[in-house]
């Protein structure tokens, strides 16, 4: 059953999510403004068997200026002012510097001039386990074959330098 903060916010994800930590993760945030107001992007990772929070993982969703696309920053985040009803539809592009997490986002409202956990209004959230591609890691490949290859032309010198 849908809730009505969840009509609010919703995204292209779906409940588990393949990704590569430190690689882009494209997705697409649609939100409706419940009302009038000013609101906001919150994102964090949360552990996948309790959901706790991982310190230090807060982050803002930050348009660039120039941009029509919003970004993680753990500093900044974007306002997005306007009416009820109204709605966009935002592309993002998320760096996240870990995987086998879930990832929450957060859509708030703002009470005050500027954001602040203490007093802003939870209007509506999302999360998705982001789980390591199924299949071989190319990276960890290409290390293995070096390290047999290296193997390789270091066992005949060490037979050569043996036989001295």
């Amino acid at each position: 059953m849908l809730t009505a903060a969840q009509t609010y916010l919703s995204w292209n994800l779906a409940e588990e999510t393949e990704y590569r930590a430190r690689t882009e993760l494209e997705l697409t945030v649609s939100l409706t403004l419940p009302r009038d107001g000013s609101f906001y992007l919150l994102g964090g990772l949360f552990t996948p068997d309790t959901l706790n929070y991982i310190q230090g993982t807060l982050f803002g969703v930050l348009v660039p200026e120039g941009a029509d696309y919003g970004v993680n920053d753990p500093n900044w985040v974007s306002i997005f002012n306007g009416s009820q009803g109204e709605s966009l539809d935002l592309p993002c592009r998320l760096t996240l510097d870990r995987t086998d997490v879930v990832l929450g986002l957060f859509f708030l409202e703002m009470k005050g001039e500027a954001p602040d956990l203490a007093v802003d209004e939870e209007v509506g959230a999302l999360s998705t386990r982001l789980v390591r591609p199924a299949g071989l890691d190319i990276g960890q490949l290409m290390t293995a074959v070096l390290i047999v290859a290296m193997m390789g032309m270091i066992v005949p010198i060490i037979g050569m330098t043996a036989r001295e």
